[in-house]
This record gives structure tokens, sequence and C-alpha cells, in this order.
């Protein structure tokens, strides 16, 4: 199986099976996609043309083209669950226009998931994670930070029930920051819980779609938080869990290369910038016609 792409107008061919990639030329691009010669120009020599299937053949002897799959017939063993996503809060402080869960509450909020339910999910990982030591918890919402006390005592719980089962445990927690005070920020250092903090980027940006009830945006608050966040985890030892900062671009800023820079400027370094979940038809979502203009961006970036 082999892909064939170019970035900055350099034409690359990547083997999947056995993980070479090559750069080519026009005629060796055309060859391996199976293209007429009609872009090049003219029809290449008969020479030329021998010299890149012989060149091609090469490769795939020598087993960096068209490799066959190595895992060809192979039978995976039965499944095991190795992570869970608690959305612990139906419920949030924030009223995101773009949200896909209904501004937090999926459609049948508010509500916040007790501890007896964290816990017997907890007893269901543990159940069914098959030979697997290392295994993960999501907390999500919603708002997450709604529900603290619930996160708290999960990780105290699950820590002691991975213990006794010989499995190792970890946790990460996806906030809007609003209520990501001192005490949060402590407790996840210290229990090396991971934190996705999100942020979408320039402040007309983020706080045309990340609202609070009333309609105020909440750029301000949120860099605040994730600056105090950062400042802490970066002076915190060894070990500690990562962060990074999670944005979303929609079809409002698909110059989203900005929004990086941006927050590059506000002094954070670990960054995922993502394209918006939305249903057609939604002023924010981002459609087929969109794609040139996103690709043209992604390499920009």
């Amino acid at each position: 199986m082999i892909h064939c792409f170019s970035l900055e107008g350099v034409k690359l061919v990547y083997d999947a099976h056995s993980q070479a990639l090559h750069q080519v030329d026009d005629l060796a691009w055309a060859v391996l996609k199976g293209e007429d010669f009609a872009a090049l120009g003219q029809p290449p020599a008969a020479e030329e043309l021998a010299e890149v299937k012989g060149e091609i053949a090469s490769l795939q002897e020598r087993g960096l083209l068209f490799c066959p799959d190595p895992y060809g017939g192979y039978e995976p063993p039965a499944p095991a669950v190795k992570a869970l996503c608690l959305n612990v809060a139906h419920a949030c402080n924030l009223a995101c226009r773009y949200c896909f869960a209904g501004k937090g509450q999926y459609g049948e909020g508010p509500a916040l998931m007790p501890l007896h339910t964290a816990r017997r999910a907890v007893e269901f990982l543990l159940a069914n994670a098959g030979s697997r030591q290392r295994l993960e918890i999501d907390f999500f919402g919603g708002e997450p930070l709604l529900n603290w006390d619930v996160v708290k005592e999960t990780v105290f719980y699950a820590r002691r029930r991975g213990a006794e089962a010989g499995k190792t445990i970890t946790f990460t927690l996806t906030t809007n920051a609003l209520l990501l005070d001192e005490g949060v920020t402590g407790f996840c250092l210290q229990h090396g819980v991971n934190v996705v903090l999100s942020l979408d980027g320039r402040r007309e940006v983020h706080d045309r779609l990340r609202l609070t009830p009333g309609g105020q945006g909440s750029y301000d608050l949120v860099v605040r938080n994730v600056r105090r966040f950062v400042r802490s985890w970066t002076a915190h030892p060894e070990p500690k869990g990562y962060y990074f900062i999670r944005g979303t671009f929609t079809r409002h800023n698909p110059d989203f290369a900005d929004d990086f820079l941006h927050l590059v400027d506000l002094g954070f370094d670990r960054i995922s910038i993502e394209p918006v979940v939305a249903a057609p038809g939604e002023p924010h979502a981002l459609t087929g016609d969109d794609l040139p203009r996103l690709e043209a961006e992604y390499e920009r970036l």
C-alpha cells in the first residue's frame, strides 16, 4: 500500500508497510499513480521510462515499495478495554456555540455523575482489561470541574484498586479552565493528572464561539487561569503529567495558523488545533469547499 502526496511542491511517496518515504520526480509520480503522461507536457522517452520502472522494480525487490502486508493472516486477540471516558458532568459553565454536546448537557442535563457510578466504571475497566497493564481514565463533560469532588475521589479509588489488581492507571482531565484554580492545579500536579486546556487562539476567535451563558466572552479568564497553570506545571518537578492547549478552528477562522502563533506568543509550546465537529448547515461548520484553503493553511503552519 502506498500513499502519494505533495508537501510544499515536493512529491512524496510513502510505503505504509515498510514505512519507507521516497521523494520522486514527475515521471515516477505519474507511473506510481497510474496516470497518463499528459501533465508532463510530452511523452517520456522510452529509455527514461524504462529507467524509472527499473528503479521502482529495484525498490520493490528491496522491500521498500509495494511491500506486502506483514500482518496478513493476523488474528487479533480477544478485545480488552484499555481506557474509559467518564462524562462526569452533563453540565457546563460555558455555552459554546459550536458545542457538539448541546452546551455540555447532551440534551438531557444538567446532571452530575454520582461517585458510586464512577466507582462501578473503574471496576468495569479493571474487570475487562485482560492482560493490559497500563490503563487510562479520561474525565470529560460538559465541564468536569463542576463535579470536582467526584473526579478527585475517583482518582484515589482507581489508584488503590489498580494497585491491588497490578495495573497502572493514568488520568486525563479536559477543562475549559474557568474553574482551574490553584487547588485544582496542585492536585493535578501532585497526582500526575494530564490536563487538556481549551483555548481557541486569538481573543476575537475564542470569544466568538466560547461564551458564558450570559453571552460574554471567556478569553480573559481562560488565559489568566491557563497561564497560572502552565507556570505551576513548568516549576513542578518530575514525575508529572503532561498538558496541552486544545484549540478548535471553524469556518470563521481558516487562518488558524495565526491562532497557533498567538498561543505561542502567550508562552505556550504544547498546542493542538483541530477542526470543529458540526452538523452541516451550521454557520461555523466546515465543508468540502473549505478544503483547498485548509490544506494551504496546514502547509503554512
